[in-house]
């Protein structure tokens, strides 16, 4: 499918809905609690839209210096409708500590979301869940 481009005050979203999930390039702009919270609420709205149950989100914004507020992000998303679908997140510029932190606040307030390093690992956690391995049956894997 096509590209789709949305624009937000501070950033630019494209939207491209693959097989199984809506992913979504979220870039130039500079990363900022504002930006974050607009975007999120931008990417809620349009996976309701679209019935999307799954949501891919690539960040590729300029470094900031202010202190985010992650919790402040997450409570965000929860009223954006993020409690919805399942979400997996990959920082492009490696602010993997905020961003981590991001994930326990989103857990906190119910979500599912999840934060990775590379897109590969996002969209096979996103489409198939974790491998995890039984302790009883060693070598049996089982889809969590």
């Amino acid at each position: 499918m096509p590209i789709e481009t949305l624009r937000g005050e501070g950033f630019r979203v494209e939207l491209e809905q693959r097989d199984g999930y809506l992913r979504a390039l979220v870039c130039d702009g500079t990363d900022s609690a504002e930006v974050s919270i607009a975007y999120h609420r931008l990417l809620g709205a349009e996976c309701l839209r679209r019935g999307a149950r799954r949501l891919l989100v690539l960040e590729d914004l300029s470094d900031t210096d202010e202190a985010i507020d992650v919790d402040s992000i997450a409570a965000a998303a929860l009223e954006s409708g993020y409690d919805r679908f399942r979400t997996a997140f990959v920082e492009l510029r490696g602010k993997h500590d905020v961003n981590e932190q991001g994930e326990l606040a989103s857990f906190m307030h119910g979500l599912t979301i999840r934060v990775f390093i590379t897109e590969a690992q996002a969209r096979q956690w996103l489409l198939y869940g974790e491998i995890e391995e039984d302790d009883e049956t060693p070598g049996d894997a089982r889809v969590a």
